[in-house]
């Protein structure tokens, strides 16, 4: 795992950083049901299956980054038919849960400890697809 070393993150920034790595377990048990590896769930809300909408497109082969990745699952979908992944998310508790999830589903992608909001260590045009799976959740 990737750590970005940001020294200004801001305070709303801490603030969700902190109340992720304190949820961040519970959170996963408790939404198991709506987070799983066999499917891509858009929003963990009905009728939101990425293999019906194909809201991605042909994903295959091409560079993906998944922005507040959490525990991953859906890039690890990705990653299980072809998608070549990255995670980055603010939680360094979400991303342990999504070695571990990485580990069950038998794939590897780089997971980084990060700010979405500040990632300099890629360079322009390095993805082809960059995307954000919103979550309905209680801590947000």
């Amino acid at each position: 795992m990737k750590k970005n070393k940001n020294p200004t993150l801001s305070d709303y920034i801490i603030k969700n950083q902190h109340a992720w790595d304190t949820e961040a377990w519970d959170y996963q048990q408790e939404h198991a049901e709506d987070l799983p590896l066999d499917r891509f769930i858009w929003a963990a809300a009905p009728n939101t299956d990425e293999t019906d909408l194909k809201i991605l497109g042909d994903f295959r082969g091409k560079k993906i980054l998944e922005l507040g990745c959490g525990a991953a699952q859906c890039s690890i979908w990705l990653a299980k038919r072809g998608g070549d992944c990255v995670g980055i998310d603010i939680s360094i508790e979400q991303l342990k849960y999504a070695k571990i999830l990485q580990r069950k589903a038998g794939v590897e992608f780089p997971l980084i400890h990060g700010n979405a909001e500040y990632m300099p260590f890629f360079e322009d045009n390095h993805f082809d697809i960059v995307f954000f799976c919103f979550r309905c959740c209680r801590i947000c």
